[in-house]
């Protein structure tokens, strides 16, 4: 069994999405990062960086025994390549189309996560502690970025060619209201988002996503 410690971020969200596409049997353990219920010492064993997710294969992570002989992986980039390797799906199976999957999910992790975050933290969190020269900037990172989707977009119908886990982790972090944009802007990533936001798997955890907090933003940004 495949414990799955997570909560309904744009972060978090990946991993259940990508469970459900592989039809995997898990446990979900929803924990609630807005009251801190992942600072503990218990999840700091499992997770040295105290965020979600965290992936358990093979077993009960509080069972001594089973966990002896279980996989645990932490940041959710690695959680996506771990599954990917080890059911062989979601990710291209030829060198280049593997390359191609694992550097849009390393671009994912080093600048859309980062940059898309820093700015939202900017505008929603604490806008009056930016200066407008570093809200400016930041927000052109984050058009840059959408730029740099728009134009991959345009050359292939997904990330690595094919759907793969760098479709999976880039989709939650599109969210236009949010980032002040408009589809139109961007045609290529607005025919990808429909087309990815069509699977099945992402509306069954949007759905389970939005019954646990149904008043986290990237559920709500569900265009």
């Amino acid at each position: 069994m495949i414990d799955l410690y997570f909560w309904p971020t744009a972060n978090g969200i990946k991993i259940p999405i990508l469970l459900e596409e592989l039809g995997v049997e898990y446990h979900p353990i929803a924990l609630n990062i807005r009251t801190n219920e992942h600072k503990t010492d218990a999840f700091r064993k499992l997770s040295p960086n105290l965020k979600i997710p965290v992936l358990v294969d093979g077993g009960d992570a509080q069972d001594k025994d089973k966990a002896a002989s279980s996989v645990t992986v932490f940041e959710s980039g690695a959680i996506l390549l771990y599954l990917a390797d080890k059911y062989g799906r979601f990710i291209p199976a030829g060198a280049q189309g593997r390359a191609q999957a694992i550097e849009w999910l390393f671009w994912h992790s080093a600048h859309q996560a980062a940059a898309f975050g820093q700015y939202v933290r900017f505008v929603e969190q604490v806008p009056e502690q930016v200066s407008p020269p570093l809200l400016d900037a930041a927000r052109a990172e984050v058009d840059r970025l959408y730029g740099v989707l728009e134009a991959r977009l345009a050359e292939a119908e997904y990330l690595a060619g094919e759907y793969s886990i760098a479709d999976i982790a880039v989709f939650p972090w599109i969210q236009p209201r949010r980032h002040g944009r408009q589809w139109a802007d961007t045609p290529n990533l607005a025919r990808w988002y429909a087309a990815v936001r069509a699977r099945p798997a992402l509306g069954k955890v949007y759905d389970f996503g939005r019954g646990i907090a149904p008043g986290e933003q990237v559920l709500l940004d569900w265009t």
